[in-house]
């Protein structure tokens, strides 16, 4: 039994659902609460503690999707399980970017649901301690960071690689390269993106990230490319134009990853600059394709060459049919504007097979590689 504390707030216009929803949660221990408007249940959030949602898409007035975005705005950690009959892929890539725990189609079975639902609750608990976690380590941290704590994390920073290969030809297309640094107390890549943040000198980050890889590129293995990921705010730092800037010297061999389309929109003329950015002879990947970047129309808006599927989607896509449906939809729409596809975070032989039959011609990931110093060896099945 559960404890009857965890509460689950059931979001379905759908009365006789509600009811055998509710019927056989509670006697698997847990409180429900039923809501049969998105209105209502964002007022149930504000009153209730609630551990868990499950929420229909269609619904009267409010829709689930402005629902759901809505709760987690409230609740960043806060699971939601999307129960639909009549899934589709639009909605399902929307359902993902929301932060949505599971998609799940009617009808559903009682005994699954409760299953779905406890992996939920369990989620959960992880999220908050890992928040209390960060929140402790925040508040034991040596104070604010300073310039001179900045500069000397800055002075350390070093570039790991991943490769991106191609199974098919058994070869490696492109390396990777990721954000370190050997100080102790910035060490990983968000600590230091976030002083620099707080500080006013991120851009500091992207011109010492951008002169470290155009270092590496001449040691590049012919023909293959290098990924550098760009932050959106990277965009208004002039020195990214110069022709003269190192890595623009070498831009006919680096692919500029993009995220977060959200801040994207917030830069002026961000359309004109990544135009300008492909005058000098950068190519472009949109990142992080299904977490959290916008859906299809970001590829008319950013008009790139690669496309990378976040590992949110690749994680367990050999067992899943919901996540196999968006990545064969992302690879065929992908195809016809002639576009590569790259998915990211493979870890088992099972995912790359999956996703090799899927349409997905390169992979990046543990299995075969993990990020090292420059350039670290594939390992083939």
């Amino acid at each position: 039994m559960q404890d009857r504390t965890t509460c689950v707030l059931i979001l379905d216009d759908d009365q006789q659902l509600l009811d055998v929803y509710s019927r056989y949660l509670a006697r698997a221990g847990y409180r429900c609460i039923p809501a049969q408007t998105g209105e209502v249940a964002l007022e149930r959030l504000k009153s209730d503690a609630v551990d868990v949602v499950i929420s229909d898409l269609t619904l009267p007035g409010m829709t689930g999707m402005e629902f759901m975005r809505r709760a987690r705005e409230r609740d960043p950690d806060l699971p939601i399980l999307v129960v639909t009959g009549a899934p589709g892929v639009e909605s399902a890539i929307q359902s993902i970017e929301a932060g949505v725990f599971r998609y799940v189609r009617k009808p559903v079975s009682p005994p699954e649901l409760a299953r779905v639902v406890s992996e939920a609750v369990h989620a959960r608990a992880l999220a908050l301690a890992r928040r209390a976690a960060y929140t402790h380590i925040e508040q034991t941290r040596p104070g604010a960071p300073t310039p001179e704590m900045f500069r000397r994390a800055l002075d350390t920073l070093w570039l790991a690689a991943q490769p991106i290969v191609c199974p098919a030809k058994r070869s490696v297309v492109a390396y990777e390269v990721l954000l370190r640094t050997r100080d102790p107390d910035l060490r990983d890549p968000m600590s230091l993106l976030s002083a620099a943040e707080q500080l006013g000198l991120l851009p500091s980050v992207g011109r010492a990230v951008r002169a470290a890889a155009a270092e590496l590129v001449p040691k590049l293995p012919d023909g293959v490319l290098l990924f550098v990921n760009l932050h959106p705010r990277d965009l208004l730092d002039e020195d990214l134009y110069r022709r003269s800037a190192p890595l623009s010297m070498h831009a006919h061999r680096v692919v500029l990853e993009i995220t977060e389309r959200s801040s994207l929109e917030e830069v002026p003329d961000s359309r004109t600059r990544v135009a300008e950015l492909k005058d000098l002879g950068f190519q472009v990947a949109l990142d992080d394709m299904g977490a959290g970047y916008a859906g299809l129309s970001s590829f008319a808006f950013l008009r790139p060459t690669f496309v990378k599927i976040d590992l949110s989607l690749v994680r367990g896509v050999d067992s899943d049919p919901v996540r196999q449906s968006l990545i064969r939809a992302i690879t065929n729409l992908s195809k016809e504007l002639d576009l590569q596809v790259i998915a990211e975070g493979v870890e088992t032989d099972r995912e790359r097979a999956t996703l090799i039959q899927l349409g997905c011609g390169l992979l990046q990931g543990y299995f075969f590689a993990r990020p090292g110093p420059p350039f670290p060896d594939v390992s083939w099945p």
